[in-house]
């Protein structure tokens, strides 16, 4: 392990996603913004510590520094937990791990700092709510990485875990991931704490807050209760939805198929593409993934308008698109300059609505959520207002322009 030996200022950090695609994202903005050679991104279980020559993706993303021997290691290395996990431990479908079982002990041993990214769906947080049908479960790749590092650092790595929700059973299975006292639960910041502050809050109050993240004003958000008897009523809806949005001009509309609507994304394009929906409505995880793997990390800087920090100044405003998505693929994603997000059907509860609404209004801009679902949801729906301190007017399809 001489070849791996780290200076007394040297380590590694891991960013960990639910999905390949939002990994791709963060690797694409932490490329500009690290040093050239540092950043390495995990599309698929491989060898972390492998000096061999990169996926072409990454390479141009981050770029190669050359010390003489063409021996250069990353620093950062970003991917989903499911990919982490298989290039550290394997998959179970391949004779070994990908990285020796010596370099991946070195590695996490060597971690400063591990980043787990919209923690709540990387992490099982109805663990412990019933003991006995948790025995059972195997535990999330995150939380093998997450137990290992703390496990193996002694502690002395930082843990950074993210998302917009933040409830007690999360931070009851953080706890226990990181090996910490039951009732010792990690310290909660808000965006606008200081360190300080948020220290103060869990002393007085036991770290209990209200939501870390909320809906931005500049977002309205509307319901369109329509008959959902059957999904061709449910579609036509949100094709009508959609022409009115684009009646005077058109449009950057995500299109957000939650999980209890039933409709898949195949058949929602199928049936925008017979109602001849203009701009032609397109898979967004197709339009991510257009160019292959190698080539992720480009296909998100064009779809983010990504320059390394904040939005770019140079998107071309009048350039309108229709993206088609499921519930799961939405967390964390930013499209730039996103006038629209349509969610057909109830999102799942008002934590999850949080996530789908802030796709848009982002760095201050204005956007509109319309929920298209049935009377029963647009009930359930409006009762959220408290919660989520924001209005939920009921409208037609036909006063979507005004």
């Amino acid at each position: 392990m001489e070849d791996y030996e780290a200076g007394e200022d040297d380590g590694y950090g891991i960013i960990m996603t639910p999905t390949r695609e939002l990994a791709a994202q963060v690797a694409g903005i932490a490329s500009v913004l690290a040093p050239p050679g540092t950043v390495r991104m995990v599309s698929h279980p491989t060898n972390l510590m492998s000096d061999g020559l990169r996926d072409r993706g990454e390479r141009e993303n981050g770029g190669r520094l050359d010390d003489g021997d063409g021996r250069t290691m990353p620093r950062l290395f970003i991917g989903s937990a499911k990919s982490i996990m298989g290039s550290l431990y394997g998959n179970g479908k391949m004779p070994a791990p990908p990285t020796t079982k010596p370099e991946a002990k070195f590695l996490l041993a060597h971690m400063r700092w591990l980043v787990m990214d919209e923690v709540d769906r990387l992490l099982d947080t109805k663990r412990g709510r019933s003991p006995s049908s948790s025995r059972k479960k195997h535990e999330k790749p995150a939380a093998i990485v997450a137990s290992a590092v703390a496990r193996l650092t002694y502690g002395r790595a930082q843990f950074v875990s993210v998302s917009a929700t933040v409830g007690r059973t999360l931070k009851r299975e953080l706890s226990r991931v990181l090996g910490l006292p039951p009732k010792e639960f990690p310290t909660v910041v808000r965006g606008s704490d200081s360190l300080q502050e948020a220290e103060f809050r869990k002393a007085n109050t036991g770290g209990h807050l209200g939501r870390a993240v909320t809906i931005p004003e500049s977002v309205k958000n509307y319901v369109v209760p329509v008959d959902t008897s059957s999904m061709g009523k449910i579609l036509t809806s949100a094709f009508l939805v959609l022409k009115e949005l684009n009646k005077q001009q058109t449009r950057r509309i995500l299109l957000v198929l939650t999980k209890g609507s039933g409709i898949s994304t195949q058949n929602t394009l199928g049936a925008l593409k017979h109602f001849r929906c203009q701009p032609e409505p397109r898979s967004l995880l197709d339009v991510l993934e257009a160019d292959g793997t190698d080539k992720l990390i480009e296909v998100h800087r064009k779809v983010s308008g990504a320059t390394g920090v904040g939005e770019a100044t140079d998107v071309e405003k009048d350039e309108g698109y229709v993206l088609v998505t499921g519930e799961d693929s939405v967390r964390g994603l930013h499209l730039d300059c996103l006038d629209v997000v349509v969610v057909v059907g109830r999102a799942q509860g008002p934590d999850e609505y949080t996530h789908i609404a802030g796709r848009t209004g982002r760095a201050g801009r204005p956007g509109r959520v319309f929920n298209v679902v049935s009377e029963k949801d647009a009930a359930t729906v409006k009762a959220w207002e408290k919660m989520l301190d924001t209005e939920f007017p009921e409208i037609t399809i036909e006063e979507i322009p005004e």
